[in-house]
């Protein structure tokens, strides 16, 4: 049986401050709201299962959790870990269609966020850990935090994981580093540059030292070409002290990520000045996070 999707109202969403105006979701049902998305370019066929049976399997009618449902799944599969519904609110859901300046709502089924947030914190589907910051015994789909960031639970189960061996790792002392070897090969492999130019230096001697480095930037910046200087160093010290390099991953976030980073990798580790040994080391390929 066909259904006739109601349109949507191009009008601007009360208090939002963005540029473009917000298109409003007209009033329906949830599987009304979310074929209406469906056919916006909001939400994929994914999302849209995705939340219809989960609501299925518990039985769930409101439409502004069932709503929260694909809003996770959609932020999931874009690669984010959640839904951040304060800042979806104000930014709106963009429409995957190519168009320039088509936003959706992301209050569909509540006037206010506050107002969602509030039914959300209510639900059985839904654990509120802003008080306990835990997880409980009894599995629910959706956990949501103090900042107002829905979560599907298990993303959320594996962000908890990841900040218990980031804190174990950041506790760690420092590593114990040749500085004399690491001192010669960095005036070998980084261009001579004055005391303006520092950062890229202390960028490696911090890597080199602490067993967590973070290392940010723009495109274009040489976070790739300092990586393949890094490993190289990493390498010369571990052949030094007569023990196997270390284990080496290139992550990227994309398919098309990861191969220009593997690109760009391959490239530097041929133009460095290196020994056949190390450079054999480094060969080492890129892949996606997932």
């Amino acid at each position: 049986m066909s259904t006739t999707i109601p349109p949507v109202d191009p009008t601007t969403s009360p208090g939002t401050p963005s540029i473009e105006p917000l298109r409003i979701w007209p009033t329906s049902s949830a599987s009304r709201l979310l074929e209406a998305a469906r056919a916006a370019s909001v939400l994929s066929a994914l999302d849209q299962q995705f939340a219809t049976r989960v609501a299925g399997v518990y039985g769930e009618q409101s439409t502004g959790v069932i709503w929260a449902l694909a809003l996770a799944c959609r932020q999931e599969a874009a690669g984010h870990v959640c839904a951040d519904l304060r800042r979806l609110s104000v930014d709106g859901l963009s429409a995957e269609t190519g168009e320039q300046g088509i936003a959706f709502s992301a209050l569909a089924a509540n006037e206010t966020v506050e107002q969602w947030l509030d039914e959300l914190r209510e639900n059985a589907l839904v654990e509120d850990v802003s008080r306990t910051m835990t997880l409980g015994a009894d599995p629910r789909p959706l956990v949501l935090d103090d900042k107002g960031r829905v979560y599907l639970r298990r993303s959320y189960q594996r962000q908890v994981e990841l900040a218990e061996l980031i804190r174990v790792r950041t506790g760690s002392p420092d590593l114990e580093v040749d500085w004399e070897k690491a001192n010669a090969g960095m005036t070998r492999l980084l261009p001579a540059g004055g005391d303006e130019d520092r950062a890229p230096r202390l960028a490696i001697e911090t890597a080199l030292a602490r067993p967590l480095a973070i290392v940010s930037g723009g495109p274009g910046t040489g976070k790739t070409t300092m990586v393949a200087r890094l490993i190289a160093l990493l390498i010369e010290q571990a052949r030094a002290k007569g023990i196997e390099p270390p284990r080496v991953r290139l992550l990227a976030p994309t398919g098309k990520a990861a191969a220009a980073m593997q690109s760009s990798f391959f490239h530097q580790r041929e133009a460095l000045d290196l020994s056949d040994e190390v450079r054999a080391a480094m060969d080492v390929g890129a892949e996606t996070v997932h």
